[in-house]
């Protein structure tokens, strides 16, 4: 969904997903800003939501997912074979290449910073 005005359809979103399982995840090779912003959010969602890297992620990310604090981050493709049906969340990407192991799979909601890509987003 897009919105120039998200705040309320987005916490109404993010509330029915609360406790139930989804899957949270970001661009390929992904920073600091996209780890830290995806495993926040899954600790606000409760223990079923769960973080997933498309590829690899960056040095800074790799040393807060090592650091075992915060998580841990699995591949997109298992989280899709434990989490089968469960709807997808995207962070800080606006443009679909930057998403190699997202296939078709239908994004539920998605949060970004960036202006938003191309026409492909808007028809979801």
């Amino acid at each position: 969904m897009y919105s120039k005005d998200p705040p309320k359809r987005l916490l109404l979103a993010l509330r029915k997903l609360r406790g139930k399982r989804c899957i949270i995840t970001f661009h390929s090779l992904a920073d600091l800003d996209a780890c830290a912003s995806a495993i926040v959010l899954s600790q606000m969602l409760g223990g079923n939501a769960i973080v997933a890297m498309q590829d690899r992620v960056n040095s800074q990310c790799k040393k807060l997912i090592d650091s075992k604090l915060l998580g841990k981050i699995v591949k997109f493709a298992d989280a899709k074979k434990k989490y089968a049906k469960a709807p997808v969340i995207l962070l800080d990407c606006n443009e679909k290449q930057l998403l190699p192991s997202l296939g078709e799979e239908k994004v539920r909601i998605l949060m970004d910073h960036h202006e938003i890509g191309r026409a492909a987003w808007r028809e979801r």
